[in-house]
């Protein structure tokens, strides 16, 4: 049987799903590789290592507020909208900042 194809975008969705189903806790190489159904070694592909998955993650939280916002003529609701979704975004990525070690 063939492995399934997968790219980095795909393997950071799937990361974080695991990661709000799971915490950080779940969100292992090895359960993300069997989410993604393939071997944990196929990971090291797109990413380095844990840490470099985990600034993958961060960067897509943000990316997808700034890209998924569509603004309408209504500037208080799309204020709302947006304080919204930056507030959940945020949330999950102080999840993924945890593990992030500090800056030299």
């Amino acid at each position: 049987m063939k492995s399934p194809k997968i790219d980095r975008l795909n393997v950071l969705d799937t990361a974080l799903s695991l990661l709000e189903k799971e915490g950080i806790e779940g969100l292992t190489m090895r359960k993300l590789a069997d989410a993604l159904h393939i071997k944990a070694a196929s990971l090291y592909w797109h990413f380095d290592n844990k840490q470099t998955l985990i600034e993958g993650m961060a960067d897509r939280i943000v990316s997808e507020v700034a890209v998924d916002f569509h603004y309408s003529q209504d500037w208080k609701a799309d204020l709302k909208r947006l304080a919204t979704e930056l507030r959940e975004a945020f949330y999950n990525i102080v999840m993924v900042l945890e593990f992030l070690p500090e800056p030299m």
